[in-house]
This record gives C-alpha cells, sequence and structure tokens, in this order.
C-alpha cells in the first residue's frame, strides 16, 4: 500500500479517536489534507463547519518507513517535544513500504 493511504488513513482514525462518538463516527464525512508539503489539517466536516478550527492534526514520523499523525482538539496546537521508542503496540503508528 501506498504512503498517502496510511498518511489519509493515519489522520482520520487519529481525528476520530480524538473524538467523544470515536470509532462510532463514519470516515466519508470529513475531509483531511494531504496534498505534498501541505501541512495536516481537518479541512472540513459535513456535521459542523466549525469542527475544523477546533481541532489540530500534526505530522508523526517516528522512523523511516513509519507515518503516523496526532489530533487535538484547540486550533494551533503544537507539541512541545516528540519521544518516540517505535514498537508493535503504538497505535496510529503504521509501517509505510512495499
Amino acid at each position: 500500500m501506498s504512503a498517502a493511504f496510511f498518511t489519509c488513513w493515519t489522520r482520520k482514525e487519529d481525528f476520530i479517536k480524538a473524538k467523544e462518538d470515536g470509532w462510532s463516527l463514519p470516515l466519508r464525512p470529513f475531509q483531511v489534507s494531504l496534498a505534498p508539503g501541505e501541512p495536516p489539517a481537518l479541512i472540513d466536516t459535513q456535521w459542523d463547519p466549525q469542527e475544523a478550527s477546533r481541532s489540530s492534526l500534526q505530522v508523526v514520523l517516528p522512523g523511516p518507513d513509519y507515518v503516523g499523525a496526532l489530533a487535538v482538539e484547540g486550533g494551533g496546537w503544537q507539541p512541545p517535544y516528540w519521544h518516540w521508542s517505535v514498537s508493535a503496540d503504538h497505535i496510529g503508528i503504521f509501517k509505510c513500504g512495499k
């Protein structure tokens, strides 16, 4: 599978995990950014036009051939630092490769 698929999946997955309704939310009614060089972002949702301004997405790149995301409520949020030890039990991190 392609890195674009995993980038989209991790951004959408982490966004719904950050929501109260979690896995009950369908993945189709909202869009995340995917264009090369474009910062990670929730673009819009069909259920609330203001949702994108209340959410932040961050890219997590824990190592070569891995991609992940972190979603939090609150616009413009930046993590103070990253510390990762890559292992199979990290949720939201998927190995991308051939």
